[in-house]
């Protein structure tokens, strides 16, 4: 059933499949809401964290926008953020920003995909009239 390219949809068979399955469908629903509302602003708080030389911060944010993919699935992008977390200190903050910023094509697939996906678990639990 995997048609993504940055979007792992088995991630919500690992993580929610463990209750009913429309209260998984809700919990991961509401979950990807409020990630995709909390986005822009935390990869701008993240690319100003880096540029500012802010490494806790930038630490903090990574590790968190990649717990929260790797619940929905985005494991790719997860791993820019792991890149991000663990290689803040080892190398430039500057390239950091640099691999951040290489990933907007993907981060906006990832989004496009989520979306897509969303229909589709909502679709699941609505009944057809």
């Amino acid at each position: 059933m995997n048609r993504f390219e940055q979007l792992d949809v088995t991630a919500f068979e690992r993580y929610f499949a463990g209750i009913e399955h429309g209260r998984s469908v809700q919990l991961y629903l509401k979950l990807a809401n409020i990630f995709l509302k909390g986005l822009d602003e935390k990869l701008k708080e993240l690319a100003n964290a880096l540029s500012a030389h802010e490494q806790q911060d930038a630490r903090v944010i990574a590790h968190r926008m990649r717990g929260s993919l790797l619940s929905l699935g985005g494991n790719h992008l997860a791993a820019l953020f792991h890149e991000i977390e663990y290689g803040l200190g080892e190398k430039p903050d500057a390239e950091l920003l640099v691999a951040l910023k290489s990933k907007q094509k993907e981060i906006q697939q990832f989004l496009d995909e989520l979306h897509v996906w969303m229909e589709t678990l909502e679709a699941s639990i609505t009944p057809v009239p």
